[in-house]
């Protein structure tokens, strides 16, 4: 095994075998763990002493290691043969792997979840404050511990780091495969002892789980009113359960089930510090009896270790669904809102894509295995062969080591992969997503940035701390959700007492611009061009005294002086400079809602009256909007505002 004493580059990974295994344990692993001499540089002669009973405890000078060095074993089982008359004629007993699939490398992952099926008749305590333990390897190996039945091997040193507070079982695991190959792997269970060292923590859970009670109050009177409101239970709760609701008990959910989860974890890591606390100072010296002292301590740590890494793992999906929470929130600002609402319009298209997608990529995975499975580990199984080919999207691959199966092979399946899968699928894939997002764009060009959304918030709440203006909620608790005509600002101001005329006039406007930009949809150029057409031969042309008013372009303050004017020409009977293409190509549809807007208030009725104009019904065709959608405008106020 070529060690030199307590030095050598060699370590755990070069055992290869038996012989192997028991020279790393009497050079390599023995006298690194059990040192008694103070060490000092190669070729001296210095005699500094020996280590103390404090110093022989510790490993790399933080680590103390508590009680001896465990060395176990797991036994294959004993099955029938494949082809049971040649195994026979040859007198050979056949065995089988336990819970690790040993044909290719295991991970650490798999090997660290699974269980270990120890020979309690084979387990063997090694205590480095004795000076017999070099005589029990030499007994073991001559005994033939290990044997052909042997199928893992585990040694494990518990060490407790009192700096950091944290208790380590360390395994150092050998898997003898059935093909001759020995696997070595490094596994560890750690925990934290005392998991509440600072009242931050204590505040944080307080503060995370007040969050989670909120929550639940709030979905709880939520679904409540939703059932009161639709008379009926199941009725209710269909039009509650919406996706964004059903994130939200998700959440609620997954936190619960995180609290019980870490409170069975607080409990099982206090049964491992009482075991510790109960060790009887002889313990530390056992010879025979150590398995009395400290086998049920290893097995707590490995039971309590194993614990946490599951719930380690299912807690690190909790993360996933706050995001979802967060797209919730994002919902409320159109911008943010782009993202989620371009892929939830693109979902139907994604879905019968990713149909094609998959097919081919699934054939591409069968193919990869069947070339390149034997010579290649990353293609030898199919769980392995399609996170290959995904990274190889991603242009992550070994190319050389494909080409072990041949040069021409690699070439036909690494070029047409590559062309089909990366420049035409995820093109089209990027095509479709992008198609998508323009619409949801375009159909949010007036949405307020965050900034500007942020700097209103704030005015506002300048304002109502001033008293300048009244909180919304102390408006809206002045109105119903029931229809109640038509409403003017002077009608706000005589239902909300100290609501100013300028308040009043903002939210018409506002609320206006806001249903315009909800419920106007993109209607076909057909369509637009029939809206166009209609409104010309019902109503007319706007009357000659407007041609040169800036009127138009005051109704729309967000149209810009050119587009106002191009608009209003283009909706008088005469004028064909422009196409219905063109108007539907350059302008948004609300934009030419507004020419119909100002045309039914410029050209049919008096402006010395208020009077409510009924929208043509080629209009609520076009834009798909309620029948009743009234128009109102008054000569005493300079707004007008859309009632239901």
């Amino acid at each position: 095994f070529a060690f030199n004493g307590n030095f050598g580059k060699k370590n755990y990974q070069d055992v290869n075998s038996n012989a192997d295994f028991w020279s790393w344990m009497n050079l390599g692993f023995m006298p690194l763990t059990n040192i008694h001499a103070k060490l000092v540089t190669e070729g001296s002669t210095l005699d500094i002493g020996n280590n103390s009973w404090d110093e022989t405890l510790k490993y790399l000078k933080q680590n103390h290691r508590i009680g001896p060095i465990k060395l176990a074993q797991e036994l294959a089982l004993d099955v029938e043969c494949p082809n049971p008359s040649v195994s026979h004629s040859l007198d050979i007993r056949c065995t089988r792997e336990r819970n690790v699939n040993m044909n290719i490398q295991p991970t650490v992952f798999r090997q660290a979840q699974s269980s270990f099926h120890e020979d309690v008749n084979q387990t063997v305590w090694l205590n480095g404050f004795r000076d017999d333990n070099r005589q029990k390897l030499r007994d073991l190996e001559t005994a033939r511990w290990l044997n052909p039945k042997t199928n893992r091997v585990r040694v494990s040193a518990l060490m407790f780091n009192p700096d950091s507070d944290v208790l380590m079982l360390v395994n150092i695991n050998f898997l003898f495969a059935r093909s001759g190959r020995i696997w070595k792997i490094l596994t560890h269970r750690t925990t934290k002892l005392n998991l509440y060292q600072d009242w931050m923590v204590y505040l944080f859970d307080f503060m995370f789980y007040c969050q989670v009670g909120v929550l639940f109050v709030c979905e709880v009177k939520e679904m409540t009113m939703s059932i009161q409101t639709h008379g009926s239970g199941r009725r209710g709760m269909k039009e509650y359960m919406s996706l964004w609701n059903f994130i939200d008990w998700a959440f609620i959910l997954v936190s619960i089930m995180l609290g019980v989860l870490w409170a069975v974890r607080v409990s099982t890591t206090n049964e491992v510090q009482k075991w510790l606390l109960e060790l009887p100072p002889e313990a530390s010296t056992c010879a025979t009896d150590c398995a009395s002292y400290y086998a049920g301590l290893f097995d707590e740590v490995e039971a309590t270790g194993f614990y946490i890494d599951t719930v380690r793992r299912i807690g690190g999906f909790c993360p996933m669904v706050i995001m979802c929470r967060l797209f919730k929130a994002f919902a409320a600002q159109p911008r943010l809102a782009l993202v989620t609402a371009s892929l939830s319009k693109a979902l139907p298209d994604l879905v019968h894509f990713m149909i094609v997608f998959m097919s081919v990529f699934w054939t591409y995975s069968v193919m990869c295995t069947a070339l390149f499975g034997r010579d290649v580990v990353a293609f030898s199984t199919m769980d392995r062969s399609v996170p290959t080919l995904f990274r190889m999207l991603l242009r992550d691959f070994d190319y050389k080591e494909m080409e072990q199966v041949g040069r021409m092979f690699t070439f036909v399946v690494f070029v047409s992969f590559m062309w089909l899968m990366e420049l035409v699928m995820l093109s089209m894939l990027i095509a479709i997503i992008m198609d998508y997002y323009f619409q949801v764009k375009a159909r949010t060009f007036k949405g307020e940035t965050v900034w500007s959304e942020v700097y209103e918030l704030s005015l506002r709440v300048y304002q109502n701390w001033r008293g300048q203006r009244l909180p919304l909620p102390k408006i809206a608790a002045k109105f119903d959700d029931q229809a109640e005509g038509v409403l003017f600002p002077k009608d706000i101001r005589e239902r909300v007492p100290g609501l100013s005329e300028a308040q009043a006039e903002g939210l018409m406007r506002e609320s206006v611009e806001e249903w315009s930009v909800n419920n106007s949809k993109n209607p076909t150029t057909d369509a637009v061009g029939n809206l166009l057409t209609e409104i010309n031969v019902s109503l007319g042309a706007l009357p000659t005294e407007l041609e040169d008013s800036p009127q138009l372009t005051i109704a729309a303050p967000w149209l810009a002086a050119e587009e106002a004017e191009v608009l209003r020409r283009s909706a008088e009977p005469t004028a064909t400079h422009y196409s219905v293409e063109e108007l539907a190509e350059n302008f948004p549809v609300d934009m030419l809602l507004e020419v119909a807007m100002e045309k039914l208030r410029f050209g049919t009725h008096d402006c010395r009256f208020g009077v409510n104009i009924a929208m043509r019904e080629i209009v609520v065709s076009a834009l798909d909007v309620s029948r009743d959608l009234t128009i109102v405008e008054a000569c005493d106020v300079p707004a007008w505002s859309l009632c239901r």
